[in-house]
């Protein structure tokens, strides 16, 4: 990759909440209409609305952690959201994912359809609900490195991924996160908990990944049509049959996510526009705090829990022009 590179990002569980995208939604028709369609197609397999659920009258601050509604939602956005990008100008030249962000960058690329992709997450989501123990994620403010140095603390739990310098994820059985947490909290260690209570990214996945396999395996895939970087494996995704797809998005389930060295090692020396197409804009916050060594990097948000969306979007489109101007 020699060019000016426009990439967007795409997060997974944890970058939810009540509210996402509502700005945006009331005052722009197309947005509106594309997230509708999307919601229209989840109906039936999430039995609820998409829409109902997020622009309930619940405040943004309630902990929004049902699995099945979750990953449906999220997903919902974020297709929403780049297709709504696509169209006002912004064509992407790389999709990198996060976690669930993996199966909407696929869904952009054409990888599978929303349906598809709504249909297994519901059903994946619902066999962890009833054959996994109750588990939970933390955001840690720290190195990594904290793990070696006291293993007595981190010794029943799980790293599920590194974000920057200072923040890293730990996962585990609902008991030892709270554990966790404790006595984090108790060393003055910063910590967040995750509005996430499945296991994701540690071995309590194991007990359904025969479910997994099923489910992913009566899917149709197709060739990106837009190149996708795994935040799990660090590189391009080069599956080119149904069954190598389906090795790779179980590792995206089961293994731990290294954003940092994935931004760290992309090709982006001619210059990159990133673009956070999550509802939160975490990892436009996590590549700022990455420091990446690119003399033309620009960095952006879209939607976020703090208001302006709509702003922050016609800010991003304006700021893609002139960065693809840029000789």
């Amino acid at each position: 990759m020699s060019a000016r590179q426009t990439v967007f990002m795409f997060s997974g569980q944890g970058s939810q909440y009540y509210q996402m995208g509502r700005e945006l939604f009331e005052k722009d028709v197309e947005f509106r209409s594309l997230l509708m369609q999307c919601d229209e197609v989840a109906r039936p397999f999430i039995q609820n609305s998409i829409v109902d659920t997020i622009y309930s009258e619940i405040a943004k601050s309630t902990p929004f952690d049902s699995v099945v509604l979750t990953t449906s939602a999220i997903l919902a956005i974020e297709v929403s959201l780049a297709t709504y990008l696509i169209r006002r100008g912004i064509k992407p030249d790389l999709l990198i994912g996060y976690s669930l962000g993996e199966f909407s960058a696929s869904v952009i690329a054409n990888v599978m359809s929303f349906k598809d992709a709504v249909l297994v997450l519901t059903q994946f989501g619902q066999a962890t609900n009833e054959t996994t123990c109750a588990a939970g994620l933390l955001a840690v403010v720290d190195t990594p490195h904290l793990i070696s140095r006291h293993p007595e603390l981190f010794g029943s739990c799980w790293l599920t991924g590194i974000n920057f310098n200072r923040n890293f994820v730990m996962g585990g059985r609902l008991a030892d996160i709270d554990t966790l947490e404790r006595q984090l909290v108790s060393a003055g260690v910063l910590c967040q908990r995750l509005p996430v209570k499945i296991g994701f990214h540690t071995p309590l996945m194991e007990t359904v990944k025969e479910i997994f396999y099923d489910l992913m395996g009566g899917l149709d895939y197709s060739v990106p049509e837009v190149p996708i970087i795994s935040t799990v494996s660090r590189r391009e995704i080069g599956a080119t049959s149904a069954q190598e797809w389906v090795n790779h998005f179980w590792k995206v389930t089961r293994e731990y996510v290294n954003f940092k060295q994935t931004l760290e090692d992309l090709p982006l020396n001619s210059g990159a526009h990133l673009i956070d197409v999550g509802p939160s804009g975490t990892l436009a916050t996590f590549v700022n705090y990455l420091q990446l060594p690119i003399n033309d990097l620009e960095v952006s948000q879209t939607l976020n829990p703090f208001g302006q969306n709509v702003s922050s979007i016609e800010k991003t489109i304006e700021l893609n022009k002139r960065f693809t101007r840029k000789i």
